[in-house]
């Protein structure tokens, strides 16, 4: 054990208004004491964790969003070669004729990936008869039955392409397409259920992944993280 002896001095001893003041007397016990009394080593704080938390949540989150962001298109582009993009072309056809054409892609691109029993919801109670397949078949149906009637007035009245009334039937029937939203609302929730699960229980698929299990709660970190200074 080691005696360091420090005191306060500039007094006279003569002066007896100033008390003398006693030696400051510091035991150091060991080397350790010494290496404490310069500076202890320092632990991570809480925030600080917190904070690198945050952070690696941020940049997962970023990563997976852009993953997600791809994924999505990949698998929209997926779809449409199957079935949305017959249909949007069909929408937009300029004759009837064309229109059959592509209507009839998007009932056999219908037929080859999905069944009647498939639904556009997951759950018992949410797969009503005008959320399932068996339905949205038999609305491609009437469709291409109503293109076809159109097609034989055309013919029978000898109705221009270029006159009003032609372009009067073609809106009405573009109006049937979207009369109760898109025309295929059972069949993309349907494909996207049964080919990208996952695609159908988050939003945007890994875009919503990466938005709601990583970036917000790494956002939330950080917060917490900056209000502790």
């Amino acid at each position: 054990m080691g005696i360091v002896l420090g005191g306060v001095g500039g007094w006279d001893d003569d002066d007896e208004s100033i008390p003398p003041v006693p030696p400051r007397v510091t035991y150091i016990e060991s080397n350790s004491e010494i290496h404490n009394i310069k500076g202890r080593p320092k632990t991570m704080s809480a925030r600080s964790v917190i904070g690198i938390v945050g952070i690696a949540l941020l940049a997962l989150g970023l990563i997976t969003t852009a993953l997600g962001v791809l994924g999505s298109m990949q698998v929209e582009a997926e779809y449409k070669r199957a079935i949305g993009s017959h249909l949007s072309n069909s929408y937009d056809a300029p004759t009837f004729e064309v229109m059959e054409v592509n209507l009839r892609k998007a009932w056999d691109g219908m037929n080859a990936t999905l069944a009647p029993e498939d639904c556009g919801r997951a759950f018992d109670w949410e797969r009503t008869p005008d959320m399932c397949m068996a339905y949205q078949f038999q609305y491609i149906a009437g469709l291409a039955s109503r293109i076809e009637s159109y097609i034989a007035r055309v013919q029978q009245g000898n109705i221009s392409q270029f006159s009003d009334v032609y372009e009067q039937m073609i809106q009405n029937m573009r109006h049937e397409f979207n009369r109760n939203g898109p025309a295929d609302w059972v069949a993309h929730p349907a494909w996207l259920l049964k080919y990208h699960p996952d695609y159908y229980w988050f939003l945007w698929g890994h875009i919503g992944l990466g938005f709601w299990f990583l970036l917000c709660p790494g956002i939330i970190a950080l917060v917490v993280a900056v209000s502790w200074y």
